[in-house]
């Protein structure tokens, strides 16, 4: 051993520029092994008293001035073993050897103690998508080059592997590595959720239906109860919205181990049925014009009063000759459907003359004009078109030897005297919903103040100016009043009929 001792020195004191100083002492155990920090610190050998020290290094870069192929396990094996340092043999070659990553033993550490520590644990994926259920995903564990074995060398624990976050494992030595751990983490992120809007339809002005989805996706037991916020449906349409197709949107939704995938969906806004509507014509007759007649018209749907040419249209047929035109009022954008209807159109003014108690036939002339004769004067009722007034003018003409006044003349409308005089001109406006009744009594001009007895009919006493009784008739108005005068001398006479008293004086 003396030997081999002094041969080492001889050896060693050839690189004495490499190793500056040779002394026997004991030190450090240095540990080149594993991943670590840069550092610096002084590296000792010891083998038989003999070390060699003072040598400052950087285990990020160590560089080695000894060849020690006697140490167990060598330089590239990873670690000084002590009890085996009995020979230090040196050559050129080791000088500029490098060991890269060293780490430090702490004083007196044994190197042989193997410790999960250095162990490298990896997993078949970095991340791990929520399933409802505890994740145990495999691994594998090696140290060094040596493949770890669950149960030989250590046992396994998982904790926080359920719910979306960061889980870890844990790792506890036995056999070999008793006393150590190593623990390792895994990600867990969101499962996704498909949530789908349900298609919705509904008639137009109505309000909108319940808007409704359902989800897909929940895993394991969950249910929307793990929700934290239920996804809401909307829409832009309201009851005023056009028919048409709108987009049903989907948003809000959150929970803590989902993410959420939206499919939106379709509101469907069908048109209204016009048939259910009511139609109101302005007039319920219209007077003939020679052109089509198309009424004004009010469709009201429920309280809305619609419009023409944008929720309906108005058609007329048969609507030019007197007599029953059709209508029809289809529904258009918003509105479907359509309603049938009529209106009533006449030729003629809607006159009944009545001259000296005696109904009178017309007789139609050119020009659209009318002619009611008798034996005691004429009217001749002409239509006044002209500015759209639909207005009838009646020309008032006496036979000869009578005559006739305003106050004679009665109508059952409104009426205006255009012209007075002994042939008054008069003129009134078509009625929609009533006939006109016109009633004339022309008199003879030898017999005044008859006129004063529009309303007479009955018995008729007549008494001269002394009081006696002249003569009784049953009369029925005026005419038949005059008829009985023309049969008296002049003078003055009092009449009786139906508690009316007049006097009349005859010329």
């Amino acid at each position: 051993m003396k030997i081999l001792g002094r041969l080492s020195v001889a050896v060693m004191l050839l690189l004495w520029t490499v190793v500056p100083q040779l002394y026997a002492d004991t030190g450090t155990v240095i540990k080149f092994s594993g991943g670590g920090a840069a550092a610096t610190g002084t590296m000792t050998f010891t083998s038989e008293g003999i070390a060699i020290a003072g040598t400052t290094f950087n285990y990020d870069t160590f560089t080695f001035g000894v060849q020690r192929d006697a140490i167990k396990g060598g330089i590239n094996g990873g670690s000084v073993d002590p009890a085996d340092q009995t020979t230090v043999a040196v050559d050129a070659s080791s000088i500029a050897r490098t060991y890269p990553n060293p780490t430090i033993l702490g004083a007196g550490e044994d190197p042989n103690v193997k410790t999960l520590a250095d162990a490298v644990v990896s997993f078949s994926m970095p991340s791990y998508t929520y399933t409802g259920t505890a994740l145990t995903p495999a691994f594998t564990v090696k140290d060094g080059s040596t493949v770890l074995t669950a149960g030989t060398h250590f046992t396994a624990a998982y904790s926080n592997n359920t719910h979306v976050g960061t889980a870890t494992l844990t790792l506890t030595g036995i056999g070999d590595y008793a006393g150590t751990s190593q623990t390792a983490s895994f990600s867990i992120s969101k499962a996704m959720l498909t949530v789908t809007t349900d298609n919705v339809s509904r008639v137009y002005g109505e309000d909108n239906p319940a808007l409704t989805c359902h989800i897909d996706g929940f895993m394991g037991n969950d249910t929307e109860r793990e929700l934290t916020t239920v996804p809401t449906a909307t829409t832009t349409a309201d009851a005023t919205s056009n028919a048409g197709q709108y987009t049903i949107s989907l948003s809000g939704g959150s929970a803590p181990d989902y993410n959420f995938y939206y499919v939106s969906g379709t509101l469907t806004v069908t048109p209204r049925d016009l048939s259910t509507a009511t139609v109101t014509f302005d007039k319920e007759r219209y007077a003939y014009t020679g052109n089509p007649v198309t009424p004004a018209c009010t469709v009201i749907d429920g309280q809305t009063i619609l419009t023409a040419d944008t929720d309906y249209t108005l058609t007329c047929t048969n609507n030019i000759q007197g007599g029953t035109a059709k209508a029809v009022i289809a529904g258009i954008n918003n509105y479907t459907g359509q309603i049938d209807t009529t209106f009533v159109i006449y030729q003629a003014p809607l006159l009944n003359v009545i001259i000296n108690g005696d109904s009178i036939s017309a007789t139609a002339s050119a020009g659209g004009t009318q002619t009611y004769s008798s034996p005691y004067g004429t009217v001749l009722a002409q239509p006044l078109r002209k500015n759209d007034e639909n207005a009838v003018m009646l020309y008032v003409t006496p036979a000869t030897g009578y005559v006739v006044s305003l106050d004679s003349i009665r109508m059952n409308i409104d009426y205006e005297v255009v012209e007075g005089g002994k042939a008054p001109t008069l003129k009134f406006y078509r009625p929609d919903d009533e006939e006109v009744t016109l009633t004339i009594v022309f008199t003879d001009p030898t017999v005044s103040g008859i006129g004063g007895l529009m309303a007479a009919s009955g018995d008729l006493r007549v008494y001269d100016a002394r009081g006696l009784l002249v003569t009784t008739a049953t009369v029925g108005d005026a005419a038949d009043i005059a008829a009985c005068m023309t049969q008296l001398p002049a003078g003055l006479y009092i009449l009786h009929i139906n508690n009316q008293t007049i006097k009349i004086q005859k010329k």
